[in-house]
Order: C-alpha cells, then structure tokens, then sequence
C-alpha cells in the first residue's frame, strides 16, 4: 500500500495532477497483476504442483484482483496528498516547459 501511495503521490506532485497519480498507482498494480497471471501460466505449463498448498488458485486470482482495488483507493489518497503538497509549496501548476 505505502508503494501505490508513494506513487500517486509522487507523480500527482510532479505533475499536479490527481488523475494522473491515480492511473500510475493503478497500472502499476496492473503490471503486478499481469506478472502473476503470466506466473500461473508458467506453473500450469510446467505442471508444477504448487497450486495445492495452502491458498491455492483462488488466491493466485483473488489478491491480484483485490489489489487493483487496494492501489485504487491507495493512489487516490497519495495523489491528493501530492497535490496539497505541490499547492502547499506555493507552486499551483505544473513544471514550465523549458526550451
């Protein structure tokens, strides 16, 4: 949770924008996800016997889903920070552009 925090924040800051540390957040939690699935594949593939410990397929589907939702709520608290933050530093816009 502290790491969809850290880049809500992080990146609503940077670009003073909430929407945008929301959706980092969020993929970020979507490329874990993904790395799971491919995970499961792998195992499936291979034969492995490891989806009988305790826990099981559901949890290999489960957390990933619930996590989309955890770094949903997460990012969402860390890009409002990060925007108060950027606000609070007396600076209401994003970096200018320099050419």
């Amino acid at each position: 949770m502290a790491i969809y925090f850290a880049a809500g924040a992080w990146t609503a800051w940077r670009t003073s924008r909430v929407g945008a540390g929301i959706i980092v957040a969020v993929t970020a939690s979507a490329i874990g996800s993904l790395f799971s699935l491919v995970y499961l594949g792998v195992i499936a593939i291979a034969r492995i016997d490891t989806l009988s410990s305790p826990g099981g397929s559901d949890e290999v589907w489960g957390v990933p889903l619930i996590l989309l939702g955890v770094s949903l709520v997460a990012g969402s608290l860390g890009a409002a920070a990060g925007k108060i933050l950027r606000l609070g530093n007396g600076r209401d816009g994003a970096d200018p552009v320099v050419t």
